[in-house]
């Protein structure tokens, strides 16, 4: 279940911060935080991304970060300059 933040701004809107932890079926915990205008739109992403995670579809991921960059100059090497 998301966890929900309210946050009011000084000229005294208000906006909301859901927060989604879950467990995935290797160990790792996945963690994604978005912030909205209105409730309604944060109820929506929040049910819409537990669904997506419940049916084991693809979540991304932030496994492109890992990279370093000799890795990303190999990785060029092997497949674009051959081209």
């Amino acid at each position: 279940m998301a966890t929900k933040e309210v946050f009011t701004l000084s000229d005294g809107s208000r906006r909301y911060k859901y927060k989604i932890r879950r467990k995935q079926p290797d160990g790792r915990i996945l963690t994604r935080t978005k912030q909205f205008r209105t409730d309604k739109a944060g109820q929506r992403w929040a049910r819409s991304l537990e669904a997506k995670i419940d049916e084991g579809k693809g979540v991304a991921t932030r496994e492109v970060a890992r990279l370093t960059f000799s890795d990303l100059c190999a990785r060029y090497r092997q497949e674009v300059i051959p081209g």
